[in-house]
């Protein structure tokens, strides 16, 4: 069995973005992390996340932190998960 481990991180980005540009490029790249995830940043604050993830067969298991205020996920055909 495959185990994939992903890993993302604002640490990852080009230095001086401003941070209108760091969310969008994070959130370019976070499409290929999580193909149904979105999110939302705080707006009080610098933006940071950090987000890591295991695939193992069809089940994955993933933590993310950072400074964001809501974390959604949709399905597969675009409508948002309740």
């Amino acid at each position: 069995m495959t185990v994939i481990r992903k890993s993302l991180s604002t640490s990852m980005l080009p230095e001086g973005l401003d941070e209108r540009q760091r969310f969008l490029r994070f959130a370019e790249l976070f499409e290929h992390f999580s193909n149904t995830g979105e999110l939302d940043p705080a707006s009080d604050v610098p933006f940071r996340a950090d987000m890591n993830s295991i695939h193992v067969g069809t089940t994955m298991l993933g933590r993310c932190d950072g400074t964001f205020t809501t974390v959604r996920a949709r399905d597969a055909s675009g409508d948002r998960d309740q």
